[in-house]
């Protein structure tokens, strides 16, 4: 039985993932050959917003950190990846306007964010976790270490599914201000934005899956032994 539900696992997780990753990349590859038509980068789109939302007190600079593409609440500043700090294409501007998003969430004190950040946080310490979980079965055979290691990870990864809501939120109120302003005026643009900040919580989603298609292996790595 025990073989049986982590094929079951092992195969949906693998098929959906790969199905969700697949289009996300397809999508930022085709957006990041689009120019924006405002020829702004990333990093001057997102000044742009936050003027418009009376956000001047926060500060848009280049990320070298492993977390990337985020702002940061009380700190007031908001960091991109180098490709989108300056990139001048919709990729940059789409990724560059939702943390916009969050930054508008602060303002308005948004209860459910300061949550996203704690989540935010796990994942990121979560990954060295998921080392230790990838190895604990080779160097040892006791499925209780492994269980607990996954437990903790995929606990991880529910809290970040558990954050749509704000994300989907945080969406919202940007395509809002886009909207009152007419910042984007050519509708198609304005669309291949909107659908790109309406797919981003697939990579949420794709990244729950792999950690299940994840820990279903190395069930079947167990059982085999």
């Amino acid at each position: 039985m025990l073989l049986k539900v982590g094929l079951l696992l092992i195969v949906v997780s693998v098929v959906i993932g790969e199905v969700l990753r697949q289009v996300r990349i397809r999508q930022d590859v085709a957006l990041r050959k689009v120019h924006l038509s405002l020829g702004l980068s990333g990093a001057e789109f997102a000044r742009l917003l936050l003027r418009l939302a009376d956000r001047n007190d926060v500060r848009v600079i280049e990320s070298r950190h492993l977390i990337t593409d985020h702002y940061v609440p009380g700190a007031r500043i908001l960091r991109l990846a180098p490709q989108n700090y300056h990139g001048v294409n919709l990729a940059a501007a789409g990724l560059a306007a939702h943390e916009v998003g969050h930054a508008l969430q602060e303002a308005v004190v948004y209860r459910s964010l300061p949550w996203r950040q704690t989540v935010i946080g796990l994942a990121y310490y979560g990954s060295f976790g998921s080392f230790l979980v990838s190895v604990l079965p080779i160097l040892v055979a006791r499925p209780l270490g492994l269980f607990i290691l996954g437990a903790c990870w995929i606990f991880i990864r529910a809290n970040s599914l558990l954050t749509l809501p704000v994300e989907r939120d945080a969406t919202s109120r940007i395509l809002d201000l886009m909207r009152k302003y007419r910042v984007v005026p050519e509708m198609r643009e304005f669309a291949k934005l909107e659908q790109m900040l309406r797919g981003a919580e697939l990579d949420k989603v794709s990244g729950f899956l792999k950690t299940v298609h994840f820990l279903a292996s190395h069930l079947l790595f167990w059982k085999s032994r």
